[in-house]
């Protein structure tokens, strides 16, 4: 099946005044694709009549289904650990001693995908905190894909999501099971989960505001207008002389001149 130019474009509108996500006019396969196992489900034959559907579904869970099949969801632990490793050795200790009276810190992984990476910062927090039983340890995985979520929240893992994992935190903190890797209770219990649309700004309110921001991988969704104005909702949700960290191939400074850049060693960092 493949949608009609009007459909097409009526759909694609309708993703991204709901989500911010731009879909380009030429993955018209691939969102006819989406569409059409939304479709086989629902039984409707004619994608005018799945047009309508969405449209006019009063519960706005038809437009959560088709968004959950059109993010693409690749994430594995200690992904980028290069910058894993800054955080790790310079900014969280430094962070630790100023806050060592209160002993709290805030974490936000924004588009956390199926958990891997804040479960990775739960393990490095594990590893390199002075009795991290004694902070007041919180971080916030927030995604726009039910689907996704309810993967992080079974916390179960392929070897293939381990692969860039070190042999003695695998060791540490997953067991091997026939269903595959189950993560070890400690470090699933500092992790929440929520189910947010970065693109609409309510959110920022309930979750308060955080030391970092972790948004890796996560703009590459978004055209220029859309990037931005998540960045906006970010900035809001950060400490002063808090760090947002994105993805390698992604710039703040493209979409957001809110944040300002420092060097680290022999990489350029990005605070409020």
């Amino acid at each position: 099946m493949m949608l009609g130019i009007r459909e097409s474009a009526r759909i694609r509108d309708l993703v991204y005044r709901t989500s911010g996500i731009r879909l380009a006019e030429n993955r018209t396969e691939y969102l006819s694709r989406r569409v059409g196992t939304r479709m086989e489900i629902l039984d409707i034959t004619r994608p005018e009549d799945y047009l309508r559907y969405l449209m006019f579904d009063p519960t706005g869970r038809e437009m959560e289904a088709l968004i959950d099949l059109i993010v693409v969801s690749e994430t594995y632990f200690f992904r980028m650990y290069e910058q894993l490793a800054l955080m790790a050795e310079r900014i969280i200790p430094a962070m630790a001693e100023d806050k060592k009276e209160d002993k709290r810190l805030k974490i936000l992984c924004a588009g956390c995908s199926t958990g891997e990476e804040p479960y990775t910062m739960a393990i490095i927090l594990q590893e390199i905190l002075d009795g991290p039983e004694d902070w007041h340890l919180r971080i916030d995985g927030l995604d726009i894909s039910t689907r996704n979520l309810d993967t992080a929240r079974r916390a179960i893992y392929s070897a293939h999501s381990l692969r860039e994992t070190p042999h003695l935190y695998k060791g540490r903190y997953f067991s091997r099971k026939d269903d595959g890797f189950h993560l070890a209770p400690e470090i699933r219990n500092m992790v929440g989960f929520s189910r947010v649309n970065l693109f609409d700004p309510s959110w920022v309110s309930l979750f308060g505001t955080y030391d970092i921001v972790l948004c890796r991988n996560v703009l590459i969704y978004f055209d220029h207008d859309s990037a931005g104005k998540v960045m906006e909702h970010l900035f809001r949700a950060m400490v002063p002389g808090g760090y947002i960290f994105l993805g390698a191939a992604e710039s703040v400074g493209k979409v957001s001149d809110l944040f300002t850049m420092n060097r680290l060693e022999t990489s350029f960092v990005y605070t409020k």
